[in-house]
């Protein structure tokens, strides 16, 4: 599906080129108050903290995508085929009512900071704020495509885990 591909690779950019700014304008941060310590920078910061929450919420609606969340594997492959499936489609759903809840209770949020500017830039909070419904949103849709997933196979979805544990299951 194109759409979602597109999706993809817009998240996954966004977390990259965020992740390289935030670190680079630490850097400059560093630098400046070592070398040049009469030189207050105060805008850096808040760019940085800004795109962190960014970072935040979009990386952990990536996590749900490549299904990396906390789970207990050696605990769900102890049940039956059966019995695995149900529980895996409890936990796609039970975390995609939480997005649906968590999108719906932070727009009102984020116009309830209208005329709220960080000290800096002076930037308008629902900027800021913004981020909250956009990695509810992705984290719904995401958690949408996980449960049509959940639902075709009838095995279940291959229970998620991290590169580490792959290489520790291979020895």
């Amino acid at each position: 599906m194109w759409p979602l591909r597109i999706l993809d690779f817009v998240a996954d950019s966004a977390v990259r080129v965020m992740a390289m700014a935030i670190a680079v304008l630490m850097f400059v941060e560093v630098m400046v108050r070592m070398f040049l310590p009469d030189y207050i920078l105060t805008w850096q910061e808040e760019v940085a903290r800004s795109m962190l929450v960014y970072m935040t919420v979009v990386g952990g609606a990536l996590a749900l995508r490549d299904r990396e969340h906390f789970t207990m594997p050696m605990v769900l492959r102890r049940f039956p085929p059966r019995v695995r499936w149900l529980v895996c489609l409890l936990g796609v759903s039970l975390v995609l009512l939480f997005s649906v809840v968590w999108l719906l209770a932070s727009l009102p949020w984020v116009q309830s900071s209208a005329n709220t500017f960080t000290p800096a830039l002076q930037w308008d909070y629902r900027v800021v704020y913004a981020a909250f419904p956009l990695g509810a949103l992705l984290m719904t849709i995401y958690g949408i495509v996980l449960l049509i997933q959940q639902l075709r196979s009838p095995e279940g979805l291959e229970l998620g885990h991290s590169e580490a544990e792959s290489a520790v299951h291979a020895d």
